[in-house]
This record gives structure tokens, sequence and C-alpha cells, in this order.
């Protein structure tokens, strides 16, 4: 046991170390086990090490290898200088696959049959003429530099129809205070009625153009600002048969001399004109 403190306020005695080998242990008294103290702690058996792998295809430890040339090679063809052992049987050749070669086939001889109908095709269309086709144009011959107030009539796929020029006038200013000045000095208003006799027909200025004496064309477009129209001629699509549109067109044009076309088609040929 250790010597009790001195009384509070008296001084305390020198501070002796223990002797050597005798220091306390930094963790201080170990706690009993059952009253005992711990068993001391058994060191860890050694690690015993793992057996060697064996190579892949290697036959296990007690098993005799199989003679040299017994087993054949991967693949299908063995490589050079391997000799079969006595007893040996090899493997059935492998057979084409019916089923694939039967479609190659017959993919083949779709093509060469499509080939070949197409050629006669075109031999056959383009070696034998059509003698029963007539000209389109025939029924619509003389409809072509009219005078004002004739009628032109002409048919297509969509439907018949007939256009009339009425009249022609001409200005040399603007046909109200907010219009701007005509850029070739006329503005050229021309009458027209347009009428549908069977199927169905689209109508627009656009239908009408002006080729002046000199060959140049000129559209309607030119002259829309210029308020000398007193009844537009306004865009419909498929009017039928039966019905009329009627209005102006207006061209800016150098000259009143020169001659008004009627194409019915955006994109196709004229079919009537008429002299102004």
């Amino acid at each position: 046991m250790s010597n009790p403190p001195p009384p509070y306020g008296q001084p305390q005695p020198p501070y002796e170390p223990p002797p050597y080998g005798h220091e306390p242990s930094p963790y201080g008294q170990q706690p009993l086990y059952n009253g005992q103290p711990h068993p001391p702690v058994q060191p860890y058996a050694p690690v015993q090490p793992y057996a060697p792998v064996q190579p892949y295809g290697a036959p296990p430890p007690g098993h005799p290898a199989p003679p040299l040339g017994s087993v054949p090679p991967p693949g299908n063809v063995p490589p050079p200088g391997w000799v079969p052992p006595p007893g040996f049987v090899a493997p059935p050749p492998r057979k084409p696959d019916k089923t694939l070669r039967a479609v190659l086939i017959g993919i083949a001889c779709l093509l060469v049959f499509c080939s070949g109908a197409a050629v006669i095709a075109g031999i056959t269309t383009n070696s034998v003429p059509d003698i029963d086709a007539a000209p389109t144009e025939a029924a619509e011959v003389g409809q072509f530099d009219l005078e004002l107030g004739a009628t032109a009539k002409f048919s297509d796929s969509d439907g018949a129809q007939s256009v009339t020029v009425k009249s022609v006038k001409s200005f040399k200013e603007p046909c109200n205070m907010f219009a701007p000045e005509p850029d070739n000095d006329l503005y050229v208003v021309v009458d027209v009625v347009v009428s549908v006799t069977a199927g169905t027909a689209s109508v627009s200025s656009m239908n009408f153009e002006w080729i002046g004496d000199d060959g140049v064309a000129v559209s309607a477009l030119s002259g829309a600002l210029s308020g000398c129209a007193k009844n537009s001629l306004s865009s419909a699509n498929d009017v039928r048969a039966g019905q009329k549109r009627a209005g102006q067109v207006v061209f800016d044009v150098p000259s009143a001399r020169g001659s008004i076309e009627f194409t019915p088609k955006t994109f196709g040929p004229a079919k009537a004109s008429w002299k102004a």
C-alpha cells in the first residue's frame, strides 16, 4: 500500500521515482476475469500457403497424363506435324446449311426475274408507238391573238372553263391619292370573266400576264397598289361548275400596246391570249 498523503497545508514530501523495472502500467491495473487476471493471449497459428494452381487442362495430381497425340488439337484443322494416335476416329465433316442456300438462290432468282421484266417492259413501251394518241392541244388551236370581247374555251383533267377579256383601259397616274406613281408610265386595267363549265378550277389574277410588244412579260403584282381596279379579281380555289369570277387585273407597263395571256396552271403553258 502507498503511504497516506500529509494533512492539508503541510509540505509535500519530495517525489522519488520508482526503481527501474517497477514503473506503473500506463493503462492502470487490468480488470479481473471471474476474480482472476486475464489469461495471456495466445499467438496466432501460422498461415498455411495455398496449394499451387494446376494449369488448365492438366490432369489432377495422382492421375497419369494421357499419351502424346491421343487428344486432338483445338479447332477444325490440325496443325502441321500432328499425327492421330491408333484408334482415333475423326468427327464427320460439317454439312452446309441447306436452308440458307435455298434462301440465297431464291433471292437471286427474284432479282433476275425483276430485272428481266423491267427490261421487257421498257422495250415494249419504247418500241410500240401509241398510234391512237391525239394531240391534247388540237381543240385549243386558234385561241391566241383573240379580239377583245372574245371567249376562249379549254379543258384539262380537272374540268373545263371559259375566259373572256372584255376591255382594256390605261391610266397615266394612280387612281387614288395614296397609290404610288407607275414605274413604267402607265397603269393598264384589264376587265376579265372566268367561268367554270365542268369539274372545278382555281381562279387568280396571277393567271393573267401582260406581254408587251418588246416581249417583256409583266405580272399582275406590278399594278396591285395602283388603286385603279374598282373590283379586283379575287383568288378562289375549287370553283365549281356553273360558277364564275369577274374583276379587273392591273399591270404597270411602258406602253398600252401588247397582249394579255391566260395560264390556267401556275407553272403550265399559256392557253389563250388577247390583243390589247
